[in-house]
């Protein structure tokens, strides 16, 4: 903040906006949010250059509470090099609390070291039902929690963003930093976003490698709550935990839906692990209550888990706690390799009467499964996953063809009921 300019030229209009152009001008943003002289609701930015941080510790736009980024910062798919937070323990990003709309930022070469609670590539947390939005962003930012030994919990670390609440929005963005963590008590890791309650989440894509130690862990997301969703986004990133609840598209869901998505890498945890979603709970511990619904999803790869006594599966590693409320995963397949004698094909856990599988099937080893359902959905396609059915909704940008019924595909497989 101490480099920071403030003469932008520019009338702060969308036809006008405040034009960017150096490190400068940038941190001229976080100034002026700190100093609580303007958050810049209604203010508009766009980035003309590359600006390149290196040399600098960052400070974030919008760093806490109070301080919040109000305004519209388009960063014109231009890059943002070398920036660097070290041991920050408040909201560590480019931009802290972002209640606006950043869109078309490329941030790369960046590192963040935090000791708090909050951490994304693009922004910390992102607020506002209904204004708080990311959208068309890349992140190549390596994002390392250091535990101070205090009793201090590390939470909600991701790619792009670590909190995301009610409403928000995270849209077309990709990750490419990996996420690390030696602390058991640091959760809520994700790819994309670390933890979230209501927000949407559309056509992202990780490619980072999630390292950590402690629980809720998943490629896209680490724990998706109340209502979120999870649509159109892939999983290429190796997801690697000594905690439970680990998955290739989100770690934890609880009365939230994943829907379009696909997890193309490896999973490996303590317990409790699946190739879409770790765990699965239905309102348990929180106000908003609805079924969980996993929908048009697949999942390749390996899964890996080193304590054998809890639940692991092709899809959800484990459903608990459903109070009333019901699982549903419908027209998703599994074809995996595990060490796990006891792997399940679609689901973990003790709560079977409470979960509704339809139009499923998983190939564990070779052990071929499918569910009770009409595969109308689904198409052969010559030459893509190994002759296997695939859903045509998982493809959405591919042409198909025609699509054909199936069901006669699967004789001399196992038809599993639950």
């Amino acid at each position: 903040v101490e480099i920071a300019d403030t003469s932008w030229s520019g009338e702060g209009t969308e036809a006008s906006p405040y034009i960017i152009d150096t490190a400068e001008k940038l941190a001229g943003i976080a100034a002026m949010c700190k100093s609580g002289e303007a958050g810049f609701e209604g203010k508009y930015f766009r980035q003309v250059g590359n600006i390149n941080l290196s040399g600098l510790e960052w400070f974030p736009i919008g760093y806490e509470m109070g301080e919040q980024f109000w305004g519209k910062y388009d960063g014109g798919n231009y890059q943002i090099s070398g920036m660097l937070i070290v041991e920050d323990d408040r909201f560590s990003g480019l931009f802290g609390i972002n209640k606006g709309i950043v869109e078309n930022v490329n941030l790369i070469n960046s590192k963040i070291t935090f000791t708090g609670v909050y951490a994304g590539g693009i922004a910390a947390a992102v607020e506002g039902s209904g204004s708080g939005v990311i959208r068309n962003c890349t992140a190549n930012c390596t994002i390392e929690y250091v535990s101070l030994n205090d009793g201090t919990k590390g939470l909600r670390q991701g790619g792009i963003a670590g909190y995301a609440y009610s409403g928000t929005r995270i849209e077309n963005c990709t990750n490419y930093g990996s996420m690390i963590s030696n602390d058991s008590n640091a959760n809520d890791v994700g790819g994309v976003i670390g933890w979230t309650e209501g927000a949407t989440i559309t056509g992202c894509v990780n490619y980072g490698t999630i390292l950590v130690a402690g629980k809720y862990s998943g490629g896209v997301a680490g724990s998706l709550n109340s209502g979120a969703k999870v649509i159109n986004c892939i999983n290429y990133g190796n997801v690697f935990s000594e905690g439970f609840a680990i998955g290739g598209i989100s770690g934890y869901v609880n009365a939230s839906n994943i829907t379009n998505s696909i997890n193309k890498a490896t999973i490996k945890a303590d317990n409790r692990a699946g190739g879409i979603a770790g765990r699965c709970e239905g309102d348990y511990g929180k106000d908003y209550k609805a079924n969980c619904v996993i929908e048009n999803c697949a999942t390749y790869g390996f899964i890996d888990v080193v304590n054998g006594i809890h639940p692991v599966s092709g899809l959800v590693g484990e459903w608990i706690h459903p109070q009333g409320y019901k699982l549903i995963i419908t027209n998703c397949s599994a074809v995996v390799d595990s060490n796990f004698s006891d792997f399940q094909p679609f689901f973990g856990g003790s709560e079977a009467d409470s979960v509704v599988v339809s139009s499923c099937y998983s190939v564990v080893n070779n052990i071929k499964r499918y569910s009770d359902g009409d595969f109308a959905g689904f198409g052969l396609v010559e030459g893509m996953n190994n002759g296997l059915p695939l859903q045509k909704e998982l493809f959405w940008a591919a042409e198909f063809g025609e699509v054909v019924d199936v069901s006669e595909f699967f004789s001399g497989w196992t038809l599993v009921t639950k």
